[in-house]
């Protein structure tokens, strides 16, 4: 009878580890194809801005940079996949409610703007709200576009939110936008943009959220001078800065001017090698 009983559970233990290994396969099926989603729809995000930048190339390169620069500093954060693609979304769409806003009102530093084109301007989170809103699972998204003008103060708009009723996503958008907009708009170099960063944390910026950031970027500026050289667009590779837009032959951007590329930027380049004239000379620094 022991000998009986102790097949059966022999046989049992055998099933529950086929389940297992079963269950595992399956999981890891689910995962790929998840992988895959989020790619798709990331290069999917990515062509949308190629577009955007046919109608105004500033802001093609600027909310570029500003995903980039926003996903390198929340994986040193260790937020987790889902945070930083939620996040990165959020940097790549932050502006659609400029589209078709006139060049004048875009280029220019919102201090600036003047009636009527501050009113205009002030309108684009709502109706960037309003657009990524109505597409499916991006609510999330559009809560932060709504609010990346917001100051932890209080006098941001369109809602005049301060602290933590701010969207945490929007106070992260917020520091990456206004790191971008003082080098791009204002003519900073980084490090004038830091400190510009640093002296208004805890009047615009999250304190909590500015000052690591801060940190972040200094700890990869080099203390010698940055000096410019060009190299054959088929030579960029990891850790160069772009000084000039890389356009396919189509005349479509594909990396801004100022992207600090990474080894996945360096594939998208290899990856849209047929489209693109890889004898040409671009300018990097590194």
């Amino acid at each position: 009878m022991e000998e009986n009983e102790r097949k059966v559970f022999l046989q049992k233990i055998a099933r529950l580890e086929q389940e297992k290994s079963a269950l595992k396969r399956q999981l890891n099926s689910v995962d790929r194809i998840k992988r895959t989603v989020r790619r798709n729809f990331q290069d999917l995000a990515y062509l949308l801005t190629s577009v955007m930048s046919l109608s105004n190339r500033y802001m093609g390169g600027h909310v570029r940079r500003v995903a980039e620069v926003q996903r390198q500093f929340c994986e040193h954060l260790n937020l987790g996949n889902d945070t930083v693609y939620l996040y990165y979304y959020a940097a790549l769409f932050h502006d659609i409610g400029l589209i078709g806003t006139g060049e004048e009102i875009v280029l220019k530093p919102e201090s600036e703007l003047k009636e009527p084109d501050i009113t205009a301007f002030r309108r684009h989170p709502v109706t960037g709200e309003k657009i990524v809103g109505s597409m499916y699972n991006l609510k999330r998204v559009a809560t932060i576009i709504r609010s990346h003008h917001e100051e932890y103060t209080g006098g941001g708009y369109p809602d005049g939110l301060h602290g933590e009723k701010i969207p945490l996503g929007a106070r992260f958008l917020r520091v990456a936008n206004d790191y971008d907009n003082l080098q791009y708009k204002s003519s900073m170099n980084r490090r004038q943009a830091l400190l510009a960063i640093e002296d208004r944390s805890g009047i615009l910026y999250d304190p909590k959220i500015a000052e690591p950031f801060c940190a972040f970027i200094r700890a990869g500026l080099s203390d010698d001078p940055e000096e410019t050289r060009s190299v054959f667009v088929r030579d960029l590779k990891p850790g160069m800065i772009l000084q000039e837009d890389v356009y396919l032959t189509s005349g479509i951007m594909l990396l801004p001017k100022g992207m600090l590329l990474t080894g996945e930027l360096a594939d998208k380049v290899v990856s849209f090698e047929s489209l693109l004239d890889m004898m040409r000379e671009v300018k990097v620094i590194g």
